[in-house]
């Protein structure tokens, strides 16, 4: 949870029942990410206060008091320059620019800590390549969002502007004896040595930022509140408050720690079963959401399937839910970006049950699942392989083919088929 304190941003983590050392561990975290947030925090304020000082020193000192000795083709049109580059900071959409514009990570990132600890437990996988994999990912997309919000161009540009002065010296041209430029050359140094202490700091800054995510990772994977979330991921699938937000991190959780669930959280999750089959019956829900909502039921039917399969019978909804799947799956057989995996939850749906419960699999073959896997096997799609995308491009492929989810549930079908023949013949033996 983020609590706010005097603007300083913190992140307190909830308590737990019955701890001891352990909270001494889960502190460790936590007092690592505040310490990082006050950090950046106080780069970017010596960095601001720089910037304002610079502004000052430009237009009283440099434009004010040497206007007509600064070299026009140089100094002056320099000068004139950062002062607007530093005006657009200071006085853009009511002084909050520099959090917003410039640099954002006061005013936007750390206020959301809690739901950064959502998204960082998404991505939390036990292989070492999906995780080296993840941290490019994460690395590259900041970089892309700090450059599209021109932090990294405006600090490197205060770099470049004042070394370019700096270097030579040269502020005083062929009239070096002139009483007017007196100590102009001492001017000019404070003033270009503030914008370029400004430019590194903020180039510091957003390298920070960049990497923000492995603090708030660690406080994610050791602040020991999967509980918690887990149980207000729950409520708000039941209650219908961003369902399909907390169903996508409910599934990823799934995926990722489930060993790590205890039986308090499972119970959770299963009261979300009636909501989340109401959701994939119902006929107006979206393509882009069924691929969600049937790859959390998926999940839950492989780690609680007698549970899945109670609920399933209790509503008598077997029969239409299976058909629902094979409804779905026919009708996808070109996934979009938008919903790349919807073929994949079905058929790794289809297996689960048939892998809860043989009876499954007649339900499947009355519906003509068979049929509707035979059309999703000639007819291969790209996006499908992938789990991550950037800008519409797949970047992340399942450590699961789509071809092996379509063979294993055709062997699945198959061996219920051929079970079913042989009874019958025993029978009429």
């Amino acid at each position: 949870m983020a609590n706010t304190v005097s603007g300083e941003h913190r992140v307190r983590i909830p308590a737990r029942v019955g701890a001891g050392q352990a909270d001494q561990g889960a502190a460790k975290p936590e007092k690592q990410l505040n310490a990082f947030v006050r950090a950046v925090a106080l780069i970017e304020r010596l960095g601001n206060a720089l910037g304002t000082l610079a502004f000052t020193w430009a237009t009283v000192v440099l434009l004010g008091g040497y206007p007509t000795v600064l070299s026009q083709d140089d100094d002056f049109w320099l000068a004139t320059a950062i002062v607007f580059l530093e005006a657009a900071r200071m006085f853009s959409r009511n002084n909050r620019l520099d959090y917003q514009l410039f640099f954002h990570t006061k005013g936007a990132k750390f206020t959301h800590s809690r739901k950064w600890m959502l998204v960082m437990l998404v991505f939390m996988s036990g292989d070492s390549n999906i995780q080296l994999a993840e941290f490019l990912y994460q690395v590259y997309a900041l970089v892309l969002v700090s450059i599209g919000n021109f932090q990294i161009p405006a600090a490197v540009a205060r770099v470049m502007l004042t070394l370019f002065r700096l270097a030579p010296q040269d502020y005083y041209g062929d009239n070096a004896d002139d009483p007017a430029k007196t100590n102009l050359a001492p001017s000019l140094n404070i003033f270009y040595l503030m914008v370029f202490a400004q430019g590194i700091l903020y180039f510091v800054a957003c390298l920070l930022e960049i990497f923000s995510f492995i603090p708030r990772r660690a406080l994610a994977r050791h602040g020991g509140f999967k509980g918690n979330i887990i149980g207000e991921l729950a409520s708000m699938i039941c209650e219908g408050n961003n369902k399909y937000v907390a169903a996508r991190l409910l599934q990823n959780l799934f995926q990722h720690i489930q060993p790590e669930f205890r039986n308090s959280d499972l119970r959770k999750i299963c009261e979300t079963l009636p909501k989340v089959l109401d959701a994939i019956l119902d006929a107006e829900t979206e393509v882009a959401e069924l691929e969600v909502l049937i790859g959390l039921s998926a999940q839950i039917c492989r780690v609680i399937p007698e549970d899945f399969s109670q609920e399933l019978e209790n509503g008598h909804r077997k029969e239409i839910f299976v058909k629902r799947l094979v409804d779905v799956l026919k009708t996808n057989m070109h996934p979009a970006v938008h919903c790349p995996g919807i073929r994949r939850v079905v058929i790794e749906q289809a297996i689960y049950l048939m892998t809860c419960s043989s009876r499954y699999a007649n339900v499947l073959n009355q519906y003509c699942m068979m049929e509707a896997l035979l059309m999703v096997e000639h007819t291969p799609s790209r996006v499908e392989r992938y789990r991550i995308f950037l800008g519409g491009t797949g970047i992340m492929k399942h450590k699961e083919p789509p071809t092996n989810l379509v063979a294993i549930a055709k062997e699945l079908l198959c061996r219920q088929w051929v079970r079913g023949i042989s009874n019958v013949n025993r029978q009429g033996m």
